[in-house]
């Protein structure tokens, strides 16, 4: 939602906007919320019913401009969100959790590993620790306070890189202010997460040394060694890849997402335009003010070097300010409403911004003031006014004052335009912007677009001075390129592919140094028998294959349980998901093949390794 920077008494209205006339004598203004505090004890609903009675109060005393009218008392925190915004968020949000707890698993199940084979190469130390009275238990305690100030250590750590993260995710354009400050709770959290970390990670270790003979344990390639004792390393790694599969799904949904939105047709060329924000209405500025100082801003940006045309539009292209109050005049259902968006544009607009006119005509120097009223729909409100109405848009009339009207003619359909995450273009309707202005509902806060010939960026600087020389006292606001605008709107798509693919990347990572680690853990174990099986003539390829197979067959579980944790999550992404399916094979064999290459990869040094075993020193060592 909006932050409001400037706050003003409502009653100030007149004189900022004073060609406007003063809203809070208009009846049929409904830009006000009431907020209220209820009193300790009343429900909300019982506040809801008189606010709802309230309302027909005022329909029956005032019918002609409250008779459609609905109130209801709503939770600020409603008000403040609607659901039809919270929940993407909150869901956006439930998901990126879930793949830093994906993370936080992985990196456990990658410590606990490590941990594993450190206590199994300290396991003569700790046999003779016990095998003199030290007991099981204080063994124990000493190996868990280890991984307890690692853990402690690493917290302090994460937390710093933390808060240099938090600053630098504060500064992105997202399209909702969060607040990602590091406070009190959030550090108890951290201290209980590394807290449970340090004990998760020092789990397995423990139970695998509790159930040791210490007798065994201090002979060298004793138990230890054997195939038994190494299923607690396998496990870890099978999760380990069971849930890198799993993220390096959902990155390659998203991914292919980003780019279905990114490399969409927008249905207007966004290359090469500067844009800028203006509101002479601040200014005191009527309505003849208005139109002059939009007129002589055009012609003076017209002059800049590298400028080709200058369009105007109160929004831009695919946004627009809503509507539910649009009637057809010739609808099946006359007092039906319709939601469209409207947007006053200049009469080049069309051309300027490359959007083709499918019928009819566009706009002409002929609407202006004093001339028949003209409005173009594109072809998403086409449609809709068809299907409404049974006839072709050009030549019905629409309005927005009721099923009674007055109507004003559609003289033209465009081509469609979106922007953003709409995969569907919104029904929109335009006006021309002079005679918008003099009926009163628009065109004072207007975006004027530069199509230039040079980088339009470079160009910012001019068009600022060329503002001020026109009237100081107006200032550009928001000025920025029309790729800049698409790119800041997709901010948190951007945001969430980086997390994604940063988390499937050190998820792979550490799937590669955890099997590295217990495939070289297995070939040291194994180097006597791959002793005795070269000097019994087998073939060096054998001892390879034989370390290849342990390697994918531990990811080969992992990915098949992977796959099934895959599934799970496209539930979860399936409505982030634009022109992609949430069980998309392409992301799935792609996952699959990620993870299997860096399988390989990491079996290949162990491997090398065993092929390299010589029969003597193995023989002289055991």
């Amino acid at each position: 939602m909006d932050v409001p920077e400037l706050f003003v008494p409502m009653t100030m209205q007149a004189e900022l906007m004073p060609g406007s006339g003063f809203l809070l004598d208009r009846r049929g203004w409904g830009g006000i919320e009431i907020v209220g505090r209820l009193t300790e004890g009343t429900p909300l609903s019982t506040a809801a019913n008189e606010v709802a009675s309230l309302g027909q109060q005022l329909a029956a005393e005032y019918p002609q401009t409250n008779e459609r009218r609905a109130y209801t008392a709503t939770a600020f925190r409603e008000a403040a969100m609607p659901g039809e915004a919270r929940g993407p968020i909150v869901q956006m949000s439930m998901l990126l959790l879930g793949v830093v707890t994906a993370l936080w698993m992985v990196v456990c199940l990658n410590v606990a590993n490590l941990f594993l084979a450190r206590s199994m190469r300290r396991r003569q130390e700790l046999a003779v620790r016990i095998a003199m009275g030290a007991g099981r238990g204080r063994v124990l305690r000493q190996l868990v306070l280890e991984f307890m100030t690692i853990a402690g250590v690493s917290a302090v750590a994460g937390m710093a890189l933390a808060r240099l993260i938090a600053g630098a995710v504060a500064t992105l354009p997202l399209p909702v202010v969060f607040d990602i400050g590091i406070d009190g709770p959030t550090i108890l959290f951290v201290g209980a997460l590394a807290l449970a970390s340090g004990l998760l990670c020092a789990l397995v270790p423990a139970l695998t040394l509790s159930v040791t003979d210490p007798r065994s344990a201090a002979v060298p390639g004793g138990a230890f060694g054997a195939r038994r004792h190494r299923w607690p390393s396998r496990i870890l790694v099978v999760g380990q890849v069971t849930v890198s599969v799993a993220l390096l799904f959902a990155t390659a949904l998203f991914a292919r997402t980003f780019t279905n939105l990114t490399s969409a047709d927008a249905g207007f060329d966004s290359s090469a335009v500067l844009t800028a924000r203006f509101n002479p209405r601040l200014q005191g500025f009527d309505g003849a003010q208005v139109a002059d100082f939009y007129d002589r801003l055009t012609a003076s940006a017209a002059s800049i070097p590298g400028v080709t045309q200058v369009m105007l539009a109160d929004g831009l292209p695919g946004s627009g300010f809503g509507s539910d109050s649009w009637f057809f005049e010739n609808a099946t259902d006359p007092e039906q409403s319709s939601s469209l968006s409207f947007s006053a544009v200049s009469t080049n607009y069309f051309d300027g911004m490359g959007i083709p006119v499918v019928e009819g005509r566009g706009f002409t120097e002929q609407d202006a003031p004093g001339h028949p009223p003209a409005i173009v729909v594109n072809e998403a409100a086409a449609r809709l006014i068809e299907a409404r109405t049974g006839a072709a848009a050009v030549g019905q009339g629409i309005g927005m004052n009721g099923p009674g009207g007055p109507f004003l003619p559609v003289v033209g359909v465009v081509g469609d335009s979106r922007a953003g995450r709409t995969s569907q273009a919104q029904p929109f309707v335009y006006g021309p912007h002079r005679q918008v202005l003099e009926l009163g509902f628009g065109g004072d806060r207007m975006v004027v677009m530069l199509r230039t010939t040079v980088a339009p960026g470079s160009l910012t600087g001019d068009l600022r001075r060329t503002a001020a020389a026109v009237d100081p006292n107006v200032s550009a606001a928001d000025v920025m390129t029309m790729e800049q605008f698409l790119a800041d709107l997709l901010a948190a798509d951007r945001l969430t592919v980086t997390v994604l693919g940063a988390s499937s990347l050190i998820a792979l990572l550490l799937v590669a140094i955890g099997l590295y680690g217990l495939l070289s853990y297995v070939v040291t174990q194994r180097t006597r028998e791959f002793g005795i099986r070269l000097a019994l003539g087998a073939r060096t390829r054998s001892l390879k294959s034989i370390v290849l197979r342990e390697a994918m067959g531990l990811s080969g579980v992992g990915i098949v349980l992977g796959v099934a944790g895959a599934l799970a999550v496209s539930r979860l992404t399936a409505q982030f998901l634009v022109e992609v399916s949430p069980t998309d094979p392409a992301s799935m064999v792609a996952s699959l093949l990620a993870v299997a290459g860096v399988t390989l990869a990491a079996a290949y040094v162990p491997a090398a390794r065993a092929m390299r075993a010589d029969p003597v020193e193995a023989m002289r060592n055991e």
